[in-house]
């Protein structure tokens, strides 16, 4: 019983050491977390109850180890943003300064993407940037790099997994889901992403890459913008007129390659139709028709069949309420019917015809030909460019090139040729190599393949051609030049009568937009382009200025730059508008009617000619990849230029009869070729 009394004395006594100790780790404990929070950053805790000395985990330490490692990898969505946002909170709770909270970053970063920092960010090293600044960078270069219009596609390519359960797949379609921004998705660009989504086809793979450069740069730019009002929209007409005009070029590309394999539509012949039992087979041209692919697109839809075979040529387009074609193809299928030359119906075809004309509406054209000037009748109904004998002759009698195709007139007679050659042919400052068919008959016509060399087909007919004696015409000129030396220099001419003054809505603000990247390889361009309109007194550079419009480059055709002022960013629509009115073709005929001669003068340059107030200068200031310039000149850009330019020709050409402006072009009319002179010089 002793015994028993003993061991239950002993373990209350062990218990109660037990109770004493553990209350002693306690108050150690609590001891410690005091002195931590009081021991700042780095040093030593002494503990007074033991005497021992503890080593205390520093603040960057303790916030190091609350992080895992970050690596990049945009495929998963492991994005810098997306990493940081996890760990945003630890870092704001954190009380350590700035500098040692880039040290911590740093340490977190894999190998490889520590060093593509470093390297990105030369000759600057990471912990010279402060703590936003290094947020930002590695936001850039560790970001998403797909596109916003590429994220929301993506969207529609997601499907379940073969044994995916479904929390799994409801995650991912989440995660695709968010990253396609519903919120800021808009009408417009849906429609973009529905209308890219369905160009699937082989023949649709040029509009494609097109578009998809179009839509990368443009929600680029938003997403680079300040002011996402600046940049210039782009919306589903934008897209479908890039297409057109894709498929526009491939088809006069394969037109001036092939010009064999068109068919020739707008050069068609009726004839009676034979009856069966006398009725010709047509053969078509060698290696065109015998293959079961088209050279081309059909002109019709753009489909990959032949044009003959075109389902739309019995559908009715909604956009002009014509039939033969599908919607969007109208200007393409005017361009083939030029002339009223073309028409579908059930009657024997040629591929190649030359459409007789009567003298009396027959056009001519002076066109220098091997350096040889010859004179040319243009034939709508013609596909060749054909010169007589005679006229071969006086080239040089070129070598002549065996010609395998045949080629009849409009009433079906053959028309011989000896052959062909390749010539150039200058025209209206326009120069082009191409074939030119010899016959031993009087035939001296200009064709439509060599106004689609030329491109001639944005020029008036009248303009190509004229029924005015070429001698007359330039004798005219030689007079007008002798008379007027000045007016044809080659500097920019001033007008003296007037200057364009501009005027701000009330309320109107200060309008100015920072300057467009330039690309590097059209830089150069550029700042030759600026340096001529400086050299002409066009534009003067300014260090400051309260307005600024940026500039877009355009190609001309000759290859050179063209550099204008996109005044569309805001000063338009601060201006007044200017109520002048143009004039309408009806009104010019009415005071020209009656006449017979008429002459066109043609102003270079007319609006840069209008010099600007002082205040007008300042409003239509530039923004450049160079600097600030202000522009002394009119420009065609802002949008009350036209009204001021017109106002002023009315003025100046007040009192002269027979004579009319339309902008910059200036007609001269007269009952005779005698009176004409007169008239053009009084003007």
């Amino acid at each position: 019983m002793s015994d028993l009394k003993d061991i239950l004395a002993e373990m209350k006594a062990q218990r109660e050491a037990f109770e004493e100790a553990r209350r002693e780790d306690q108050l150690l404990i609590k001891q410690l977390v005091e002195q931590l929070k009081t021991a700042g950053a780095s040093g030593q805790v002494q503990n007074a109850a033991q005497g021992q000395v503890i080593q205390a985990y520093s603040a960057e330490d303790v916030l190091a180890r609350s992080i895992n490692e970050f690596v990049y990898n945009s495929e998963e969505n492991e994005t810098f943003e997306h990493w940081f946002a996890r760990h945003e909170a630890t870092f704001a709770k954190s009380n350590i300064d700035d500098k040692a909270k880039v040290i911590v970053l740093m340490q977190k970063l894999s190998q490889s993407d520590y060093k593509k920092l470093a390297d990105r960010i030369l000759p600057d090293k990471p912990t010279d940037l402060n703590f936003n600044d290094i947020l930002k960078r590695l936001t850039e270069i560790f970001g998403q790099r797909e596109s916003t219009f590429m994220l929301r596609y993506k969207v529609f390519q997601v499907k379940k997994k073969e044994g995916e359960d479904y929390d799994s797949y409801a995650a991912r379609v989440n995660v695709k889901c968010e990253k396609f921004e519903v919120k800021k998705c808009s009408a417009d660009d849906l429609k973009m992403l529905v209308f890219v989504k369905g160009l699937n086809k082989a023949q649709d793979a040029a509009a494609l890459k097109k578009l998809l450069e179009k839509l990368d740069t443009y929600y680029t730019q938003l997403a680079a913008a300040e002011d996402p009002e600046t940049v210039p929209r782009v919306n589903l007409d934008s897209l479908v007129n890039i297409a057109k005009r894709l498929r526009y070029s491939e088809v006069e590309k394969q037109t001036v390659i092939h010009p064999e394999v068109i068919k020739q539509e707008v050069l068609a012949v009726n004839q009676k139709p034979q009856s069966k039992n006398k009725q010709r087979s047509v053969k078509p041209p060698h290696n065109v028709q015998n293959s079961d692919k088209p050279p081309a697109p059909c002109r019709f839809c753009g489909g990959d069949h032949w044009h003959k075979d075109c389902p739309f040529s019995d559908k009715e387009c909604a956009t002009c309420k014509t039939t033969s074609h599908k919607e969007g193809f109208c200007e393409l299928v005017k361009y083939f019917r030029a002339n009223k030359g073309f028409r579908r119906n059930s009657s024997h075809r040629k591929s190649l015809a030359i459409t007789a004309k009567e003298a009396a509406s027959s056009k001519f054209v002076t066109a220098n030909v091997n350096g040889r000037k010859l004179e040319l009748q243009h034939d709508s109904g013609s596909c060749w460019t054909i010169i007589s004998k005679t006229n071969w002759r006086l080239l040089g009698s070129p070598p002549l090139l065996r010609n395998n195709k045949k080629a009849v007139s409009a009433s079906g007679d053959p028309v011989e040729t000896l052959g062909f050659f390749t010539a150039t042919i200058k025209l209206f400052n326009r120069e082009a190599d191409g074939p030119i068919y010899v016959s031993p008959a009087s035939l001296n016509v200009l064709g439509n393949t060599w106004m689609t060399l030329l491109n001639l087909w944005d020029i008036s007919i009248s303009a190509v051609c004229n029924n005015i004696q070429p001698k007359d015409g330039i004798k005219l000129e030689e007079d007008v030049k002798a008379n007027f030396p000045s007016l044809f220099s080659s500097a920019l001419g001033t007008c003296t009568k007037a200057k364009m003054s501009l005027t701000l809505k009330p309320g109107a603000g200060s309008i100015f937009r920072r300057a467009r990247q330039v690309p590097f390889a059209a830089a150069k361009a550029v700042e030759e382009e600026l340096f001529r309109l400086q050299q002409l007194g066009v534009i003067s550079p300014v260090s400051y200025s309260d307005y600024a419009a940026p500039v877009v480059t355009v190609k001309k055709r000759d290859g050179r730059i063209r550099v204008t002022a996109d005044y569309s960013t805001g000063l338009n629509d601060a201006l007044e508008p200017n109520q002048y009115p143009l004039p309408t073709p009806d009104s010019i005929f009415a005071k020209l009617g009656g006449n017979k001669i008429f002459t066109v003068i043609d102003l270079s340059d007319a609006f840069l000619q209008v010099e600007a107030d002082d205040q007008a200068k300042e409003l239509m200031t530039i923004n450049t990849h160079c600097g600030l310039f202000r522009v002394n000149r009119a420009q065609p850009g802002i949008k009350t230029a036209p009204g001021m330019f017109q106002r002023l020709m009315d003025i100046m050409l007040t009192k002269i009869d027979g004579a009319a402006a339309y902008l910059d072009d200036i007609i001269v009319a007269a009952e005779t070729r005698n009176s004409i002179a007169g008239d053009f010089f009084r003007s």
